[in-house]
């Protein structure tokens, strides 16, 4: 192998990683999306039903 060609490889080997690293910083930062999303649900809180004060009089009567 001559220089360029050993020059070129090497550059193109240094792409590859480069992109696989940027794939997998998205793929990382997809699932934290994800689990963001399922964080932000929340469990609705049940309302109290409030007591009508008529009909512990109408007892009392």
């Amino acid at each position: 192998m001559n220089n360029e060609t050993g020059t070129l490889l090497a550059v193109w080997k240094e792409e590859e990683e480069e992109e696989e690293e940027e794939e997998e910083e998205e793929e990382e930062e997809e699932e934290k999306k994800k689990k963001k999303k399922k964080k932000k649900k929340k469990k609705k809180k049940k309302k109290k039903k409030k007591k009508r004060r008529t009909k512990k009089r109408k007892k009392r009567r």
